[in-house]
């Protein structure tokens, strides 16, 4: 699964770095028929290259309109002319089609750049065309990238998390044991102290049956009292301890859960750090 998720995510951005190429063709724009210089994005949004284009020509350009196409005026380009140009910008994809074509025409001195026109302003707008597919490449593969890394960083933080909550049930369980074990402790004490009282008592009933003094009396009474007291003690040193041994066992079983979630995790880890090394690597691949 994570394997094909990797080639995946390789595959895609492959066709997203492939080698940009600017065609010369032909588009249809709301004014008509010009020339223009095409780029062509394998598995493009229309929506995000609409609006990246809209942006680009909006930071050199006097006014930028957006109607059935994007349409920039005053455009100050000096890579590709030295007076200001009108730039044209069509995005459509084709019916049934997963490629998205963005159309750029350019006109300079009133003439939009043609198969005709001055080899060096084809050239100067050949590349202007192909920097800025690149642009939008470089930006999309950077967007993933940082996503990838997101993602890696909210698993290391949840793997930490783990660690912490391992460390506490750890100091839990430990502390639980120690009641465990003083309970235990505390109930044989009682038990011992019970056992003496019980002797105690019958002792003192048989005194009591050959002198009912006032005295022999109260202490039989005393006795009594004591025994109903560690009679008490026992039982209440029986339920800690039951109640240690169970919350042990389900400290024990987190434990494991825990243990088992951090294995999970770590993979997930190993996992995410080659989605971002490959993303890394398509980055740095782009032209």
């Amino acid at each position: 699964m994570t394997r094909t998720l990797t080639l995946a995510l390789i595959a895609w951005g492959l066709q997203a770095s492939a080698q940009t190429q600017v065609q010369q063709t032909s588009f249809t724009f709301s004014d008509g028929l010009h020339p223009s210089f095409m780029v062509a994005f394998d598995n493009g949004d229309d929506k995000d290259l609409e609006g990246f284009y809209k942006n680009r020509l909006k930071m050199v350009s006097k006014d930028v309109s957006n109607k059935k196409e994007i349409k920039a005026l005053g455009a100050r380009v000096p890579e590709i002319a030295a007076d200001t140009i009108t730039i044209l910008c069509a995005v459509e994809q084709p019916r049934k089609s997963t490629t998205v074509n963005v159309h750029l025409a350019f006109r300079v001195n009133g003439a939009f750049l043609a198969s005709t026109s001055e080899e060096l302003l084809r050239q100067n707008a050949t590349d202007y065309a192909y920097r800025t597919a690149v642009a939008y490449k470089t930006k999309v593969l950077q967007d993933k990238l940082g996503a990838e890394q997101k993602t890696l960083e909210q698993f290391r933080n949840d793997l930490a998390t783990l660690k912490k909550e391992k460390d506490r049930t750890e100091n839990t369980l430990e502390k639980t044991k120690d009641k465990g074990k003083d309970a235990a402790k505390d109930k044989l004490d009682a038990e011992h102290e019970l056992s003496t009282t019980n002797i105690a008592i019958e002792t003192k009933k048989t005194e009591v049956a050959g002198d009912p003094s006032e005295q022999n009396t109260k202490d039989l009474q005393d006795l009594l009292k004591d025994r109903s007291k560690l009679e008490s003690k026992i039982e209440k040193y029986t339920e800690d301890s039951a109640d240690a041994e169970k919350k042990g066992k389900d400290l024990e079983q987190d434990i494991k859960d825990n243990l088992k979630q951090q294995d999970e995790k770590q993979k997930a880890i190993a996992d995410q750090e080659t989605k971002v090394k490959a993303a890394q690597l398509l980055l740095d691949s782009v032209n």
